[in-house]
């Protein structure tokens, strides 16, 4: 199965807020976030200004998304320059282990 790694950008907003729903239940979370207060923060949160985070989604070959990469840059760090932290790193597990969150 080929994926393909992208940007979000806002027609992902539901998209990664359903994933965000799925990577809550994952850790067994005992309270999950009412669906349009989770969507609003995802909105916020990538795409406002200026946004708080960015992400890279993993998209399968029918262009449902099925993994992301959520960071922020982190400045300063070592020698005045930026970092990148990483936050959250997930994949559907129907598609774990084939090598798609390398």
């Amino acid at each position: 199965m080929s994926v393909t790694i992208r940007p979000a950008d806002k027609r992902d907003i539901t998209a990664v807020a359903e994933l965000i729903e799925e990577i809550e239940r994952f850790y067994e979370s005992t309270e999950i976030q009412p669906f349009e207060e989770r969507r609003a923060q995802v909105e916020e949160a990538l795409f406002g200004s200026p946004p708080l985070a960015s992400a890279l989604l993993v998209e399968d070959e029918a262009g449902d998304i099925v993994g992301l990469a959520a960071y922020s840059f982190l400045w300063p760090s070592a020698g005045s320059t930026h970092s990148l932290f990483l936050k959250e790193l997930y994949v559907r597990d129907t598609l774990r282990r084939q090598g798609v969150g390398v």
